[in-house]
């Protein structure tokens, strides 16, 4: 949305008043989104919270959750149609699908049935690492087509989460031959997809603009162009928000709300984030057997302990999130249904026990390195700062190491523990305690950041191959037992996202980081 800046004269003062948005001929508004930071979009893997943002307006997926309408407000935890409309399990291992018909893509060739399955192909998914072990495509055996509107998956095993795969970014559905044309990074560069806006130009790491796509399938785009910006520094997102410049900004810090919402025309809209804030311990060797050769502190199961006893981990989430986020007792999230265990409770603030932990463990002292990527994440580098007293006061001999960016975070293993997060990719406990900290080729596993007892690869394993629920329920159960025995991270809190918006605007956030414009979503008040 272009700032329109209009003067009138009131007592004798000039007063700028909140701007209507600019409209072309068919009275669409644009629509200008700050955010702190760009990448670009890879369909099948745009995750982070930069990107995800971007590409849910220019695909559409095969399947979708449904984040408005669903029995727990919009956590998404229902599956509704999408490009297919229709699913049977025909077996355990077997799925048909019919696929939606008179769909184009941004380029004006319809869609089809070779698209729908070349777009969950080993073909295209090994392209794009999502076939690896615990990757969202890992169980999908082969795609068939039986006619113009039917295709057929098979899996390699009884997978009880295969639906919530296909809603997520594998399911983004991509033109087959101009893929295989493009190639994933020529693809990235500028994908073509079938959803309500299209892709027209990214600049640089600065700016991305989309244009409504009028030949879309569903309901008419509600804008006529969406830009999104690059504006890393959180008073610069606020300024041009309150100035009428940008109309919705991310990832503004809780003690920064105020600014905005005492605002007549604007406010903060909070939505619990599906992901997890993190310190990982390096209880592998690292990828150059650093963290083995100098035989880090963490490797004993009682330091770690200690180290998450040692910090009261609610009172920094209450401080730093205004009393908004929580501690949880393990990867355990209300959204996993009948598999959350309401009743399991955290690790608790317990400095005398940290003290005893490391007594019996032996520890002397040895250093223990803390890395952190700067500014990264909204309150990340306040938290560790906090939790660095704390493990003082306990005796622990604990040295923080800002890092500028991810890539000097590597070759792993220099460092004992390290700021990260995972999303929560899906409703279930799948993710993340056993796709991101299981093995055999999960991101920690497969680098040697983390090693995994056999135990915890059975529950993984049970998890991630079985249908029947009460199966399901008590291995959860047993993981989380296991994962507060041997603590690979010290799990901080779901963090918040809150943007600034315009009241006029309505518009839902999810708690997933896709921003959605589509016209069930979006629509500006009367009269602004």
């Amino acid at each position: 949305m272009r700032k329109q800046l209009f003067a009138g004269l009131l007592a004798g003062a000039v007063a700028l008043t909140a701007m209507p948005m600019a409209t072309r001929a068919d009275d669409r508004p644009e629509l200008v989104i700050a955010m702190a930071a760009m990448q670009r979009a890879h369909p099948a893997i745009a995750e982070s919270n930069f990107d995800s943002r971007v590409i849910k307006s220019v695909m559409d997926g095969l399947l979708n959750r449904d984040w408005l309408n669903g029995p727990n407000g919009n956590d998404g935890t229902e599956i509704v149609a999408g490009l297919l409309t229709k699913w049977d399990r025909i077996s355990d291992t077997e799925w048909e699908f019919k696929v939606r018909q008179g769909v184009k893509f941004h380029n004006g060739r319809p869609m089809t049935a070779e698209d729908v399955a070349f777009t969950i192909s080993e073909e295209r998914l090994w392209g794009e690492k999502a076939l690896e072990p615990h990757s969202l495509g890992s169980s999908i055996a082969g795609v068939e087509i039986v006619d113009p509107e039917t295709i057929r998956v098979k899996t390699k095993y009884p997978d009880p989460v295969f639906l919530h795969r296909l809603a997520h970014v594998i399911g983004h559905v991509i033109p087959a031959k101009e893929y295989r044309e493009l190639g994933p990074e020529g693809f990235a560069a500028a994908p073509i997809g079938t959803g309500p806006y299209k892709w027209v130009r990214m600049a640089a790491d600065e700016e991305i603009v989309l244009e409504a796509f009028d030949d879309y399938w569903g309901d008419k785009p509600p804008l006529k162009r969406i830009t999104f910006k690059a504006v890393p520094e959180t008073s610069a997102r606020i300024a041009g928000l309150v100035t009428g410049e940008y109309d919705i900004i991310t990832s503004v810090p809780p003690d920064q709300a105020e600014l905005i919402d005492r605002e007549a025309n604007y406010e903060t809209r909070t939505i619990e984030v599906e992901n997890m804030h993190h310190l990982t311990f390096m209880t592998g060797c690292g990828q150059e057997n650093q963290a083995c050769d100098r035989k880090s502190a963490v490797h004993d199961p009682r330091v770690r302990k200690a180290m998450i006893l040692a910090v009261d981990r609610q009172k920094i989430a209450d401080r730093l999130w205004n009393g908004m986020a929580k501690v949880p007792a393990g990867p355990n999230w209300e959204m996993y249904g009948k598999l959350f265990d309401a009743g399991r409770k955290p690790l608790p603030y317990d400095p005398e026990q940290a003290k005893a932990l490391l007594k019996e463990a032996g520890y002397d002292g040895k250093e223990i390195v803390v890395a952190v990527t700067a500014g990264y994440y909204v309150n990340g580098d306040r938290a560790v700062q906090v939790m660095m007293q704390m493990w003082q006061q306990v005796g622990l001999n604990v040295r923080l190491q800002f890092v500028e960016n991810w890539s000097q975070m590597r070759p792993y293993g220099w460092q004992d523990l390290w700021l990260n997060s995972s999303n929560i990719r899906i409703p279930d406990p799948l993710t993340p305690f056993w796709w991101r900290f299981g093995e055999p080729s999960a991101t920690y596993a497969s680098n040697k950041l983390v090693a995994v007892s056999d135990d915890y690869k059975r529950v993984g394993n049970t998890l991630e191959h079985t249908l029947d629920e009460d199966t399901r329920i008590a291995a959860f159960k047993e993981g989380l037992d296991i994962w507060q025995r041997d603590n690979p991270a010290i799990i901080m809190y779901r963090p918040l996202e809150i943007y600034g918006v315009r009241k006029d605007i309505k518009w839902t956030p999810y708690s997933f980081y896709w921003m959605d414009f589509r016209a069930n979503n979006f629509s500006v008040k009367s009269g602004s």
